[in-house]
């Protein structure tokens, strides 16, 4: 099924934050005070206003002024099929005492604003730090299998089933990925695991064992002869 496919597809491909990420910055925003905040997000923050008035930590300032703005791709994100509330979830886990705001998918702009809960010190250092916060936010990952850096979009084959006497034949689906991790691929829902197999002979030894890296080894060897028009038995 292709759409099946596709799905697996965008479950399988490594995704990080700096993958979606179209920019990151940081403001010095002393307070929640409109005339401090900047211009494009003060929307945003009258959105939060009103949790914050059944809620008052859900504004709530840690001891600095400093705010990191973060605004996704809209088309990545989309493509990824990933949702903003996605990212607040994982962001946080791993930063569970920032104060995080942060637009739908529907606004104009994706837009998340995270303060983080440290002590203001020179500004310098301040910067320092949160410019290695930064680096360590567009590292997490959102989804995907380790190592498996691409997917390309499914491809169309034919195979021939056997229903009864006779042999129909049904068009099949599959993936091609850049990079290799097949134990982790193979115990992914939906990725057929007795015919799914790595061009890297010791991603195959180690899962399949010694005859079949041989076996990738010499079909590899034969794929590169033929291209370059040589005989091969």
């Amino acid at each position: 099924d292709k759409e099946k496919c596709s799905r697996i597809r965008n479950n399988l491909e490594l995704t990080k934050i700096k993958d979606i990420l179209l920019s990151s910055a940081i403001y010095l925003e002393p307070d929640n005070a409109p005339e401090h905040i900047l211009p494009e997000d003060r929307d945003i923050m009258s959105i939060y206003q009103v949790f914050s008035e059944i809620n008052p930590q859900a504004s709530q300032i840690p001891n600095n002024p400093w705010v990191i703005r973060l605004e996704f791709d809209h088309h990545k994100i989309l493509e990824q099929r990933i949702n903003m509330a996605d990212i607040h979830h994982i962001l946080s886990i791993k930063n569970p005492d920032a104060i995080l705001m942060y637009h739908d998918n529907n606004a104009a702009k994706l837009v998340f604003r995270i303060r983080m809960n440290m002590e203001s010190k020179s500004t310098e250092d301040d910067i320092l730090f949160l410019k290695a916060k930064i680096q360590e936010i567009e590292a997490i990952v959102i989804k995907g299998v380790d190592d498996i850096t691409k997917v390309w979009p499914p491809r169309e084959s034919a195979i021939y089933l056997r229903e009864g006497d006779i042999y129909t034949e049904k068009q099949e689906f599959f993936l091609d990925t850049d990079g290799s991790n097949l134990f982790d691929l193979l115990i992914q829902d939906g990725v057929d695991a007795t015919r799914t197999y790595s061009v890297d002979p010791n991603d195959m030894l180690s899962v399949f064992g010694i005859e079949a890296a041989r076996f990738m080894i010499e079909n590899q060897l034969r794929v590169l002869l033929e291209s370059n028009d040589a005989k091969t038995s």
